[in-house]
């Protein structure tokens, strides 16, 4: 008979706690990767239609020679069939209608040789996911 003292391998104590211990880090990864995949989601979306926007500016820009008038803004609301205007006469982006995430608030100012658009999530008082500029610089905001 072989002496229980020397024996090898793990009691079943043992591979119960190393399987209670995997568990719950599991259970707290989990949760925490599902809210990263939703942010990077929404992220993609907004940098999509900003892109979108941006393209509209430089086509704007290769036919008038300027992206528009001196602090012109557009903004584009989940709400509204079409972008609340000022000092454009008309859209900067025409075609524009924001796919995938709906409920985020696009923000363009406009100056003659530049121009900044403000990406928001529940409007412009909500949070900023990004922002970009003409020379396609990039900021992604921490929610």
């Amino acid at each position: 008979m072989p002496d229980r003292a020397h024996s090898r391998g793990f009691s079943l104590v043992e591979l119960l706690l190393v399987l209670a211990v995997i568990g719950a880090l599991v259970g707290i990864a989990v949760p925490s990767l599902t809210g990263q995949r939703q942010r990077a989601k929404r992220i993609g979306d907004a940098e999509a239609n900003a892109r979108t926007i941006a393209m509209a500016m430089e086509a704007t820009k290769a036919e008038n020679g300027i992206y528009g008038p001196a602090n012109a803004t557009a903004t584009w609301t989940p709400t509204a069939a079409a972008p609340t205007l000022t000092g454009f006469t008309v859209s900067p982006a025409p075609s524009f209608k924001a796919q995938g995430n709906s409920q985020m608030t696009f923000v363009l100012t406009a100056q003659p040789l530049t121009y900044r658009i403000e990406v928001y999530e529940g409007g412009t008082a909500g949070t900023k996911l990004i922002s970009m500029d003409q020379s396609g610089a990039k900021t992604v905001y921490a929610p």
